[in-house]
């Protein structure tokens, strides 16, 4: 029976919520190397997800998983408290970037 690193169910919750779904085995690959805080991930997450810069040109700005995780995303500082929804999904992902292309 091969046991699954703590983390393993961790990176499942992040890869739900993450908007780049290319190259999932290289993000799980660097997630397994870093072990990076759920709380700590999620958290960027939520503003990360409804930044501008991220929705910009249809989500052309956000980088694959496993760039995020290389780069420890997870500890950069929401520039725009005021961003706090998160992404919940892919359809939330789409909605949100096919809302702010109205504009």
């Amino acid at each position: 029976m091969k046991i699954e690193p703590v983390w393993a169910s961790d990176f499942e919750e992040w890869w739900h919520a993450y908007p780049n779904k290319g190259h999932r085995d290289w993000a799980r690959s660097s997630w397994d190397e870093s072990g990076p805080p759920i709380e700590d991930c999620m958290r960027t997450l939520q503003w990360q997800c409804r930044s501008d810069f991220w929705v910009r040109d249809l989500g052309k700005n956000v980088p694959w998983g496993n760039i995020w995780i290389e780069q420890a995303q997870w500890l950069l500082e929401n520039p725009e408290p005021q961003l706090l929804d998160p992404c919940k999904s892919e359809g939330d992902w789409a909605r949100l970037v096919d809302t702010k292309r109205k504009r």
